[in-house]
């Protein structure tokens, strides 16, 4: 059992001075698990987390390759900027390791300047209150033995590592790592690796009476070995920037297919709409044709119709007077004998007849000023009046609205063909470009990976046939040689270890499967949901080391990843480690950043009351304030869980960051 007592930050990161952090769980209290750590984000929280790690496994600890900094980039980067000349950097990690009834109280402490030599710092291991050098050298194999620097993210993890975990379908690397170390794969592997570094030192024994050639073999092989070394770290690298610009392209492309099917979406919308448009054009200009067939030609001539039609109506009026000038007349004749008749006085008779004589005088005048040219007839003014009044101006009209229709058409077509034949607007330009870029980084990322797996291949090759040579040299002494039985014997070994390995990886993988089920299920508070988790890929092969999470119902049928919203999927990871944790049968602290990011809150009542409290003898909790708020304390104080809380103080404007004592509230 492993309990962190003290951690002590002295210019590391934001944390100015010396800046003490009392770790052990208050006897008192009766040891409570938790020690609550309250932060903003920002604040310093990962930089205990950090400090953590690095104190327990220096150049090994995770993260000192962030930002693809290198380990002496990443300690400089720790020291905190506002430290004077001469000043250190330093971290210190006090803990009691019990083991066979037996007390350790164990202190490591690194520390460096801002120049530090040959990319070190300094390490010193203490015993109780004495500097320890024996342990002080051989520090990386003894932490081994107490906590392996494999099973440090099952105990030592972030908000962000179980979001990773929860998110994708295929386990990390580091989880099935800390896996096989739990299920005691890796000491197979050491084995294997130690069987043929056995069996390699045996061959040079069988080797001394060729040792001109073997010599020479030896040190070809020796060559082709480093190169292989190289090339196997450069293909790593390839390998991950190629799969990293994969993923990045993969979602740039899917943005790209969706912009590109959307605009032809919208382009064949148009091209329908400008369909629809030229159709409704074509049947206006056919009306218009239509009335171009009847009288609205008419319409180009209406000024003059309308002074055609008034001469008409001049010429009938004329036409009548030259008809009816003789009837009156003879109309007046009778006329004036019928006054004569009546014996009207000569007065009267007198002045009608110089009336109407006044009046035919005016009607001669008429007739002589205007000659009558048209032929007239009653039915052909009638026709002209009807179509210069009724039937022209109505076509008219509904011609001005077809017009004024084919005016909006004409524009609304010019406007959608624009829109139509437009380019990209200037984000969707930037998508593009960007979707381009990252098709040429991946043929390129794909192109350096697959020559350096190209020539790691024919570095194997030629390394085999190099050992084939080595194997010919000796094949004469082998047979005579005591340590033939051993180079016979190592295959049956490996053969014999890989069937081993397979059943241990059953068995022990059925185990973590019946482990994590457990967890999840009591975690999730669900009972009928999962019926089984289990565990499905290949721990054994190192080129296929991959671990696929598969949920079944309590009737074993699959249940899709995609059906469990966010919270589940967190849930199910921290289950995944939970069940790993338990089955390392270590009593090692647990320290958690960020624990309660993106859970709603039942999911997150669930953590509080029923993980928590029981992940380890030793819960450390970095947290902010809407994580672990008001809600959650008090349950932690009402049921006593919590042995001390701490409160960092963040001051932005100095870069700074104080420890007190408290939680947020």
């Amino acid at each position: 059992m492993i309990i962190f007592k003290q951690l002590v930050l002295e210019n590391f990161g934001p944390y100015k001075g010396r800046n003490v952090i009392n770790l052990s769980p208050r006897e008192d209290l009766g040891n409570p698990p938790i020690i609550l750590i309250g932060g903003m984000n920002g604040g310093g929280k990962t930089t205990l987390l950090d400090a953590i790690k690095l104190a327990l496994y220096g150049k090994r600890a995770e993260g000192c390759n962030r930002h693809n900094l290198n380990y002496r980039e990443f300690l400089l980067d720790c020291v905190n900027r506002q430290i004077n000349v001469g000043e250190y950097t330093r971290i210190e990690l006090a803990f009691d390791y019990l083991f066979d009834k037996e007390h350790y109280p164990i202190r490591v402490i690194r520390f460096w300047d801002k120049i530090i030599a040959n990319g070190c710092e300094h390490l010193s291991v203490m015993m109780g209150d004495y500097p320890d050098v024996e342990l002080t050298d051989n520090w990386e194999e003894y932490v081994e033995t107490i906590l392996p620097v494999g099973l440090s993210n099952l105990y030592f993890c972030d908000g962000e590592n179980i979001k990773d975990l929860a998110e994708k379908d295929l386990v990390s690397p580091t989880i099935v790592k800390a896996i096989k170390s739990i299920v005691g794969l890796d000491i197979v592997d050491r084995l294997v690796v130690d069987l043929d570094a056995l069996a390699s030192r045996k061959k040079r024994e069988v080797l001394e009476n060729n040792m001109g050639d073997i010599h020479s073999l030896e040190n070809q092989l020796r060559k082709l070995e480093e190169e292989r070394e190289i090339l196997l770290r450069e293909e790593s690298e390839k390998k991950a920037a190629f799969y990293q610009i994969q993923e990045e392209y993969n979602k740039i492309s899917k943005q790209w297919r969706d912009f590109v099917s959307r605009h032809e979406a919208r382009k064949q919308e148009l091209n329908q709409k400008i369909r629809y448009t030229e159709k409704q054009i074509h049947n206006l200009e056919l009306e218009l044709k239509r009335l171009a067939y009847q009288y609205l030609p008419l319409g180009f001539i209406k000024t003059l119709l309308e002074e055609l039609e008034a001469e008409l109506q001049h010429q009938w009026q004329l036409k009548q007077l030259e008809m009816s000038y003789n009837l009156v007349g003879e109309r007046d004749k009778k006329l004036i004998s019928f006054l004569e008749e009546i014996r009207a006085t000569p007065e009267i008779i007198s002045a009608v007849d110089c009336y109407l004589e006044k009046q035919r005088h005016l009607d001669r005048m008429r007739l002589q000023s205007k000659r009558i040219y048209l032929p007239i007839k009653t039915k052909t003014i009638a026709n002209f009046t009807s179509i210069v009044n009724h039937l022209l101006p109505p076509q008219l009209e509904k011609a001005k609205t077809i017009l004024e229709s084919l005016e909006i058409l004409e524009e609304e077509l010019l406007n959608t063909g624009e829109e139509s034949q437009g380019n990209f607007n200037g984000q969707d330009e930037t998508l593009e470009q960007k979707f381009q870029a990252l098709q040429q980084q991946l043929l390129r990322a794909k192109s350096d990976y697959e020559a350096i797996k190209k020539r790691l291949d024919e570095v194997e090759a030629s390394i085999e046939s190099l050992e084939a040579k080595l194997d010919n040299c000796s094949e004469r002494k082998a047979e005579d040689c005591p340590s033939q039985y051993i180079l016979e014997t190592v295959p049956v070994i490996k053969e014999t270890l890989t069937i081993f390995q397979e059943r241990l990886a059953d068995t022990k993988l059925n185990k973590l499967e019946l482990e994590v089920t457990t967890c999840f299920r009591y975690l999730l508070h669900k009972n009928n949901l999962i019926g089984r988790v289990c565990l499905e890929g290949n721990l054994i092969n190192p080129e296929e080391d991959n671990l696929n999470i598969q949920l079944y119902d309590l009737e074993g049928k699959l249940i899709p990843k995609q059906r469990l919203s966010a919270g589940e999927k967190q849930i199910l990871a921290v289950s995944l480690l939970w069940a790993l944790t338990r089955m390392s049968e270590k009593n090692l602290p647990v320290v958690i950043d960020t624990p309660l990011a993106r859970l709603d809150s039942s999911h997150r009542q669930n953590l509080v009351q029923r993980y928590f409290p029981s992940a380890s003898h030793q819960v450390i909790l970095l947290s902010t304030d809407t994580e672990i708020g008001e809600e959650e304390v008090t349950f932690f104080r009402e049921k006593q869980l919590i042995s001390r809380e701490y409160l960092l103080n963040h001051d932005s404007k100095n870069h700074r960051t104080s420890i007190q004592r408290g939680y947020f509230w």
